[in-house]
């Protein structure tokens, strides 16, 4: 187990992020957390239907030929609710689709709404994880799609092992339950999974080496809690789940003792770099394919070589490292849109913006440099628009003189930090006005970074920024708000929080303390992607996928914000409404 350094609490190996505070937690004091001692022997509870006092009858129906799928609403192990039939070939195996019974504040697994990992690690009773062990996303309390497979042939001892070890990775989907019950004479073996679509047939090539280093570092992930494919894995065993690949078949995974571990790694490995080659060439050799990118054929070469990859983190890497290496060759450049409004129902703006973009030329290739803010102001007329103004008046002196340092400079730059030291400088810009003014002025923020390819996003308070590409409409920050602790609480649902009477109380804002903790998030994007920052007045009235589809409709980023502040007013403009668009694009 891994002690969280603030609050004390025990978190799984492997684990990102404190699932009770937030906290990031050092990786490499993992520890394997529930090692195959800890574990009971692997059982499958068995249930019959027929001589259960709660059922009439206690005579066991006479051996059918087949088995017959469920009716519509059927429970299953008194947990899971059927509520529609995926599959059924008639003769031994049948699919449904199923939910937990009961509340949402007695169900026993919970889905991040970010990078989809099931939790199910936790008891009856206990507190449930706050913020995910995989990504730090606020979790929210309601009820998981889940897949459940019933069949008369009995489930491998290592999946029922799996079942109860309660994995939670943001690219592994391992099954949750498994069970057997006794019905219409026959034993049913079910196994409980969340859902994942197929592998897209075809992938595009940067995509499918991100999505092969994410499935590469949940090897390791597996690997510490003992479970390895032992190089059995094979295209059936993965599948796509919330825009990522993911581990969803464990029926050929095995539960390997660490003496076995090694080779079991290094098999997996192999076998994961010759998915990505057949996925990439089509070609079930591992032949160098001349329409592969070079770096690409000898890391393929290195894996099937005497030296191999000792570590999914060292394949991850390696893959990355191409990945990355391809995009900074790209010329690059910014299309950009804004547009702020008062709205319909206010007489003030309280909202402001800023942004501003320089032109560099790396190595012969246009590679822009952008720094994009929204700021909200909150405290009233010469309270919130002075907050807001001074954040903008802040960066507008601050960013031009730090642009033309950095772009005199040879190295990187850690925008991470740039962005933590700025905003604390914006914050106490207004908290000296605010104490000397003896106000109760504030302000959210928002903003982003842009250096070619790369975001760099930091928000404080409910002002938001999603990223908008092909694959839809993604929120990347985490309002800082009542109403969204409530909903990773449980006490209420997603949708009720847009009318919910305290929707605006925001506890954590520019100006209230001398120091702000600010959340600060890294992006990789593709040519064609968004980042879109806006104030709480536009998501409130639009939902995301309204939102999604008016961007998407538009010619350009300008003509996105024009539109959205207009749809933002259709739908009753109750707050002051800012949008920045900004589409990284390839130039030539």
């Amino acid at each position: 187990m891994i002690e969280c350094p603030k609050c004390q609490q025990e978190n799984n190996e492997g684990a990102k992020f404190c699932t009770r505070c937030g906290t990031r937690l050092d990786e490499p004091q993992a520890r394997p957390t529930r090692r195959l001692d800890d574990l009971p022997a692997p059982t499958v509870p068995v249930k019959n239907l027929e001589t259960d006092p709660a059922r009439h009858g206690t005579k066991p129906l006479p051996q059918p030929a087949a088995l017959e799928p469920r009716p519509n609403h059927a429970i299953f192990g008194d947990r899971f609710l059927s509520t529609s039939l995926l599959y059924s070939d008639n003769q031994s195996n049948a699919a449904y689709q199923v939910e937990e019974i009961g509340s949402s504040t007695k169900l026993l697994l919970r889905q991040c709404p970010a990078c989809g990992a099931v939790h199910s690690r936790w008891e009856e009773g206990a507190e449930p994880d706050r913020f995910c062990s995989s990504c730090g996303t606020q979790m929210e309390s309601s009820k998981v799609l889940l897949q459940l497979f019933e069949s008369t042939d009995p489930l491998p001892d290592s999946v029922v092992q799996i079942a109860q070890m309660g994995l939670v990775h943001a690219n592994v989907r391992a099954p949750v339950a498994a069970f057997s019950e006794i019905l219409a004479g026959i034993n049913r073996y079910c196994l409980v999974t969340p859902p994942a679509d197929p592998v897209p047939q075809a992938m595009e090539q940067n995509q499918a080496i991100r999505w092969t280093a994410g499935l590469a570092r949940a090897l390791d992930y597996l690997y510490r809690n003992q479970v390895s494919f032992n190089g059995q894995a094979d295209a059936a065993s993965i599948g796509l789940s919330n825009n990522r690949l993911v581990w969803t078949n464990f029926r050929n995974a095995v539960i390997l003792e660490n003496d076995d571990l090694e080779q079991g790694r290094i098999d997996d490995l192999k076998g994961l770099v010759s998915l990505l080659h057949q996925w990439l060439t089509g070609s079930t050799t591992t032949d160098a394919d001349p329409d592969l990118p070079a770096p690409l054929n000898r890391l393929v070469d290195k894996a099937f070589g005497p030296e191999g990859f000792r570590s999914g983190r060292e394949l991850a890497s390696a893959l990355e490292t191409i990945v990355n290496d391809s995009l900074s060759a790209l010329p690059i450049d910014y299309n950009i849109g804004k547009r702020t409004h008062t709205g319909i129902v206010r007489d003030l703006n309280e909202d402001a913006m800023y942004a501003i973009e320089t032109a560099r030329v790396v190595q012969s290739h246009p590679q822009p440099l952008g720094i994009f803010v929204v700021a909200d102001g909150m405290g009233g007329h010469s309270a919130g628009e002075v907050a807001s103004g001074t954040i903008i008046s802040y960066f507008a002196q601050r960013a031009p003189q730090d642009l033309a340092t950095i772009q005199a400079q040879t190295g990187g730059m850690n925008w991470s930090d740039w962005l933590k030291e700025t905003v604390n400088g914006a914050n106490k810009a207004v908290y000296d006005l605010r104490t000397a003014a003896g106000t109760d002025m504030g302000s959210t923020l928002v903003m982003a970074v842009m250096d070619g390819l790369k975001a760099y996003l930091a928000n404080v308070g409910d002002s938001r920024a999603y990223l908008v590409n092909n694959q839809g409409i993604q929120r990347i920050t985490t309002d800082h708000s009542l109403v969204e602790r409530l909903i990773a609480t449980g006490q209420i649902r997603r949708e009720e929080g847009r009318t919910h009477p305290q929707r605006n109380v925001v506890y954590r804002t520019i100006g209230d303390k001398e120091q702000v903790d600010v959340d600060v998030f890294t992006l990789t994007l593709e040519p064609g992607d968004k980042i879109l920052l806006c104030s709480d007045g536009l998501w409130e009235m639009l939902e995301d996928e309204t939102a999604l589809q008016i961007i998407r409709e538009s010619s350009n980023p300008q003509a996105a914000c024009e539109k959205l502040v207009a749809a933002a007013n259709t739908a009753g403009g109750e707050d002051n409404i800012t949008a920045i668009l900004v589409e990284a694009v390839r130039a030539d």
